[in-house]
């Protein structure tokens, strides 16, 4: 994965984790999960980069 790997902008991390946040609100509990974990790794990429939430 791409993520781990630090091979994306900050640009394309932002677009990720925008994206999994909305799939992790409309689907079932169990998958939920499994984008939130996902999205939780995307978010450290960004706060490696300077980049935290709002």
């Amino acid at each position: 994965m791409a993520v781990l790997a630090g091979g994306l902008s900050v640009d394309q991390l932002q677009r990720i984790a925008a994206r999994l946040s909305a799939a992790g609100e409309e689907a079932p509990q169990d998958l939920a999960e499994l984008i939130g974990e996902i999205e939780l790794r995307v978010r450290v990429e960004l706060a490696k980069h300077g980049h935290y939430p709002e």
